[in-house]
């Protein structure tokens, strides 16, 4: 039935929907894991996905969700492969008893494989975090620089309560982190019960005379596993406290050069405002002579306009003059209006 079976295929885009991996990830993934994960082509070269391909695609997905290295995914996945290659052995006959060929230990996990994989995810986070506190500084002594040359005292201060937000951001991802190491300190003491729980289950049962044997040896070695791991998270612990130190440090250097240079632009800007009231004065004095020097020029529209309050002007007079005549014919006495009037006959 499974070789007249019909696969259907995928293209790499409905791949990435069914998944929520972006399409260039997936080449990635394809690339880093050659040999490993192998991806059929049609013949004219384009990728094709089946069911086979996806649910491998599906596991490398949670394994880089849980942040293991590509060196230990591509480890799992060859062990994988080569357990489905294998071919199924027969089971045991009831004549056989407790014959040691017949026993097969169960799958123990690699605890070197955990160690590598913590290491490169401390390692990993380390390198982020130094990576992102030179961005922000750098980002920082930019935008500090732009706006001081702009001379504004507002930028200073939003400067300074974004400093004080990154300081903020900063000891919040130091919790994080310690929280980080803390939650994997815990997980790990859990697999290791979980490992101890699971091979005293396994070892009941038929083989007491064998359990005893393992449970001493096992014990020995986890006492071993478990002093070793209380090394590595004292000697972490020990390395993020004196990276803390070292950041606190260069953080107290970052403040010491932005006041300095804080206290450089301010000099520069009183600087630049002294130059320029002494600009402001002199042209303030040098512009009633330059006034005096400047000949009027005076336009043919203003001669007009003064040419015409000008008639303007002498017919009002003129109207004042005749008024005042009238007003004083009027104040002459009768006798003297009657003898003009009768010599004018």
């Amino acid at each position: 039935m499974k070789d007249n079976q019909i696969l259907r295929a995928y293209s790499i885009k409905e791949v990435s929907r069914r998944i929520n991996v972006p399409a260039g990830t997936i080449r990635q993934w394809e690339k880093d894991l050659n040999g490993v994960l192998i991806i059929p082509r049609s013949k004219q070269g384009a990728r094709f996905y089946t069911e086979v391909e996806i649910s491998i695609l599906k596991r490398i997905k949670e394994m880089r969700d849980k942040n293991l290295s590509k060196e230990i995914i591509k480890d799992m996945l060859q062990k994988h492969l080569t357990q489905e290659k294998q071919p199924v052995s027969e089971p045991p006959s009831e004549d056989s008893g407790t014959s040691l060929a017949v026993v097969e230990k169960p799958a123990e996990p690699r605890m070197e494989d955990f160690l590598v994989a913590m290491d490169d995810y401390k390692n990993n986070l380390m390198k982020e975090m130094s990576a992102e506190l030179r961005n922000n500084r750098n980002l920082m002594i930019e935008e500090v620089k732009k706006e001081i040359s702009q001379g504004s005292i507002d930028t200073i201060k939003g400067l300074s309560k974004t400093i004080q937000r990154s300081n903020i951001k900063t000891n919040g991802e130091l919790r994080k982190l310690s929280l980080n190491v803390s939650k994997a300190s815990e997980r790990t003491s859990e697999t290791f019960g979980a490992l101890t729980t699971t091979i005293a289950r396994s070892s009941e049962g038929a083989f007491e005379s064998f359990s005893k044997r393992i449970s001493e040896a096992a014990a020995d070695g986890y006492r071993d596993l478990l002093a070793d791991l209380s090394a590595s998270v004292t000697e972490t612990q020990q390395e993020i406290k004196s990276v803390t130190e070292a950041m606190y440090q260069d953080r107290e250097q970052y403040f010491e050069t932005m006041n300095n240079e804080l206290d450089q632009y301010r000099n520069d800007i009183r600087q630049r405002e002294e130059a320029f009231k002494q600009m402001v004065m002199s042209f303030r004095d040098a512009a009633p002579t330059k006034e005096i020097e400047k000949p009027k020029t005076v336009k043919f529209k203003d001669v007009k306009k003064n040419k015409t309050k000008e008639k303007g002007k002498v017919k009002t007079e003129k109207n004042k003059q005749d008024k005042q005549t009238l007003k004083e014919k009027d104040m002459v006495p009768a006798e003297k209006k009657w003898w003009s009037f009768r010599r004018k006959k």
